[in-house]
């Protein structure tokens, strides 16, 4: 029954279509193809050319931040400033190393004067001297203090002296009683002593001529003499470093050791100090600036952006991994920008080692140097890149 009814209505349909008159056919739209790269990109590219997609990015740029943390103590710079490298952009609260360096710099000073170098050489002075006369001592350790000869007729002088004292000797006692004042009882006198005199120093000679000092005594005389050839040439070395002279690595000394002391504190609290700073290592522009006076800033936050406007480049972002292998450094390619709706030519810099994941694909990012900079472009406008691969 409802199969009659649709069938009935249909019939009437028709008819009221015919009741009308005949209809005028439509005329067709055209069918418009889109060149696959064109429509991908916007650009003329060629069809099957390897594209990639990125933005136009300052070759030069820095992401700045402190190494250690403290209180910002001063903001040199602003966003939108213009910097030169090696300018300082802010700096932390160093007042305590300050005092420290200024120690450090003032004992250095002392250290490194004309009277420190005057007081080096008259200690220089002291330690040839000392070098001298242990040198002496030594070289008698090795060799006799005197011939066999001088041995004999020393001996043969002794046995003289001798007889000579006995006889003086006997003498004596023939007028010893005699009175205090007499002359004869004086000049006896005289006469042994001198004779006990002589004999003495004759015994005295040979005992040196014939001796040698004790183990202890020569272990003194070597020990005094290796002292004073390390004085020696300690004392060099400081003189040369005091004059800037070249001293060997191995070189050693307390005057020595206390200089390099003073200036590796030096070095080290002005490295601190440089740490307490934000530094440009780049000609540009503050693209950001995040610092205020008398907060409380931490290692590796980072606080300035400077980007060299001045150098633009071009870096793809979506290079395929099996594009990749078809791009190579120094390879042309045409690069289109979308807000100036302009092509331009340029060459790959660069071919990142380390791809990246771009919504679950591998990707590989380049960097593109224009040919010739375009007119208006500006850093973050996008592009589309095509590798001429022919």
């Amino acid at each position: 029954m409802k199969t009659i009814k649709l069938a009935a209505f249909a019939l009437l349909l028709a008819m009221i279509v015919s009741a009308c008159g005949k209809a005028e056919t439509p005329t067709p739209l055209p069918t418009v193809v889109l060149d696959p790269a064109e429509s991908a990109t916007g650009a003329d590219f060629n069809e099957g050319s390897v594209v990639a997609s990125g933005y136009v990015v300052a070759e030069s740029k820095a992401n700045l931040g402190f190494v250690v943390n403290g209180r910002m103590a001063k903001v040199n710079a602003t966003e939108g400033d213009q910097v030169k490298a090696g300018q300082v952009l802010a700096e932390l609260d160093t007042n305590a190393i300050v005092l420290e360096l200024q120690k450090a710099e003032s004992q250095l000073a002392d250290l490194t004067s004309p009277a420190a170098l005057a007081r080096a050489g008259q200690q220089l002075a002291a330690a040839q001297q000392a070098l001298e006369d242990t040198t002496d001592d030594v070289e008698a350790l090795e060799y006799p203090r005197a011939t066999d000869t001088r041995i004999d007729n020393t001996e043969a002088a002794i046995d003289l002296a001798e007889k000579r004292l006995a006889l003086a000797r006997d003498r004596w006692h023939q007028v010893a009683r005699l009175e205090e004042g007499d002359e004869r009882r004086a000049n006896a006198l005289l006469e042994i002593t001198n004779a006990q005199i002589a004999l003495d120093d004759l015994i005295a000679k040979l005992n040196w001529y014939t001796g040698k000092p004790d183990e202890i005594d020569a272990a003194k005389i070597t020990a005094d003499y290796d002292a004073a050839v390390a004085a020696v040439q300690e004392g060099e070395w400081l003189i040369a470093e005091l004059k800037g002279e070249a001293v060997p690595a191995e070189a050693t000394g307390a005057g020595l050791t206390q200089l390099r002391n003073a200036r590796v504190l030096v070095a080290t609290l002005k490295d601190q100090i440089a740490k307490h700073q934000i530094i440009s290592p780049i000609d540009g522009t503050i693209a950001k600036a995040d610092a205020h006076i008398g907060e409380i800033v931490n290692p590796g936050q980072i606080l300035f952006i400077v980007s060299n406007e001045q150098n633009l480049i071009v870096e793809t972002t979506d290079l395929s991994e099996k594009d990749v292998t078809l791009v190579s450094v120094g390879q042309l390619v045409r690069i289109y920008i979308k807000a100036l709706r302009s092509t331009v030519d340029g060459n790959v810099i660069s071919i990142s080692p380390v791809a990246d994941m771009l919504g679950g694909d591998v990707v590989y990012r380049t960097r593109i140097q224009f040919d010739e900079l375009p007119e208006g472009v500006l850093s973050g406008m996008s592009v589309d890149v095509e590798y001429i691969t022919e």
